[in-house]
């Protein structure tokens, strides 16, 4: 029997043939740039070290930058003088490590509106500000929710200059932007400003000198030491031979120089004032298939939701009657102050006068004592007191380390107990919050 060889070879020679171009809909065109638009690569990011941490001191354009492109090329000038070519391609911005402080808190919630109010109190004691004047950057992560402070006013202003000259950037602290490596820390000292990288999320800032490590670098580093969790190596970036050796001897710990660049880090770690949590492609796909489930669980959260607001309303009615009781007794305990919030205001007033019956560890005797060394710093210097019981928190604002070191002897010289808190090294100041506390017999 004779068999056709087209039948057996006309469909292998047609599967060689080449794929046929797309049809287009009548009356359209493949253009050039549409072409370009679906076979060129996404671009490669620019990694932008900003060195004026105060944009509103001087025109956008002037701001001092400096740069390198996915090729390893760098270069350093002005805003206005950064090359055509990365106006084109995404900016991942590094800021001045002293303007940001990274810190983790434990969130046992999972509503991410609840902890965004909540974290101006979780970080409370941490604050040098008003919580008004700060952008908190939260990110969940396997050790807690790390966090990113901010001022809201400079980091308002560097998207301000960005924006001015046309260029769409995301911003990180430039402690996140050094190589990290599991169980070593990494530094690196520029522009009178030190960054310390401890951990995939953790580090910190300090202003300093290149010829001595910050009061905040020694402290951390012995912290961790009692703690047992000190760096096995330190590794230096952007440094010289001369400052790993001096940098070796002066911690006490082996320091090594690191070739990687500012921004080597693949993704960025964080980005400042905005917050993962965006719903995936995927994920919408299977809330799809789970629509009718969806639908049956709504109804149910309807009902529920009748017999909630029932519950309420009885609840409301038991409620004004409390706060209308608590608010007589209020009235008649403390009469010649006005009733606002009853319960909270009982609270205070009670403990107000604990604090005054609270003998040698109360407020007053605590502030007779620190006075006479805290009255120096003047209106200037003392930005604000709290009182807990048995500790007196005092928020300072120094000229140099030096002069901190000097108050806290003033104040040991006092018969009382200084530990610093929060230490925090401006341009030309120093801010601290020192715990103060009597000394035991």
């Amino acid at each position: 029997m004779a068999t056709s060889s087209r039948g057996i070879v006309g469909p292998l020679e047609r599967a060689a043939e080449p794929l046929a171009a797309p049809r287009v809909p009548k009356g359209r065109r493949v253009t050039d740039g549409m072409r370009r638009l679906v076979t060129a690569p996404p671009a490669r990011a620019w990694d932008l070290v900003l060195h004026e941490p105060e944009p509103a001191e001087a025109p956008p354009a002037a701001l001092v930058i400096s740069w390198r492109d996915p090729d390893g090329h760098r270069g350093r000038g002005t805003l206005g003088g950064l090359p055509a070519a990365a106006r084109q391609a995404p900016l991942r911005v590094w800021t001045p490590a002293v303007e940001t402080l990274l810190t983790r808190v434990a969130w046992p919630g999972r509503s991410r509106a609840k902890l965004v109010q909540a974290l101006p109190f979780l970080l409370e004691e941490q604050l040098l500000m008003e919580p008004e004047q700060l952008n908190f950057t939260h990110q969940p992560t396997a050790a807690g929710i790390m966090v990113a402070v901010t001022s809201a006013e400079r980091l308002g202003a560097w998207r301000a200059a960005f924006a001015q000259a046309g260029l769409a950037a995301s911003f990180c602290p430039l402690t996140l932007g050094l190589p990290f490596v599991q169980g070593q820390w990494t530094c690196r000292f520029a522009d009178g400003q030190w960054a310390v990288r401890t951990g995939p999320y953790g580090g910190f800032g300090a202003m300093g000198r290149a010829s001595a490590p910050p009061a905040p670098f020694l402290q951390a580093l012995a912290e961790a030491a009692t703690a047992g969790e000190a760096p096995a190596q330190i590794r230096l970036c952007d440094g010289d031979e001369a400052l790993r050796a001096l940098l070796e001897a002066r911690l006490g710990v082996r320091v090594i120089l690191d070739d990687n660049p500012v921004g080597a880090v693949g993704t960025l770690p964080f980005r400042l004032g905005e917050t993962k949590g965006a719903m995936a492609a995927s994920a919408l796909t299977a809330l799809r298939s789970l629509r009718p489930a969806l639908i049956v669980a709504a109804l149910g959260l309807c009902f529920s939701f009748a017999a909630m607001m029932a519950q309420w309303a009885h609840l409301g009615a038991a409620h004004g009657r409390l706060r209308q009781a608590q608010a007589q007794i209020f009235a008649q305990n403390f009469p010649d102050v006005p009733v606002l919030n009853p319960a909270r205001q009982m609270q205070s007033e009670t403990q107000a006068l604990l604090a005054r019956t609270g003998g040698a560890d109360g407020f007053l005797a605590l502030l007779g004592r620190a006075a006479p060394a805290l009255k120096p710093l003047g209106t200037a210097g003392l930005l604000g007191l709290r009182y807990a019981p048995g500790v007196l928190r005092v928020q300072v604002q120094v000229a140099d380390f030096g002069a901190l070191t000097a108050l806290e002897h003033a104040l040991a010289a006092r018969g009382l107990v200084v530990a610093a808190h929060h230490v925090m090294s401006r341009r030309n100041a120093v801010r601290a919050q020192l715990a103060v506390r009597r000394q035991s017999a």
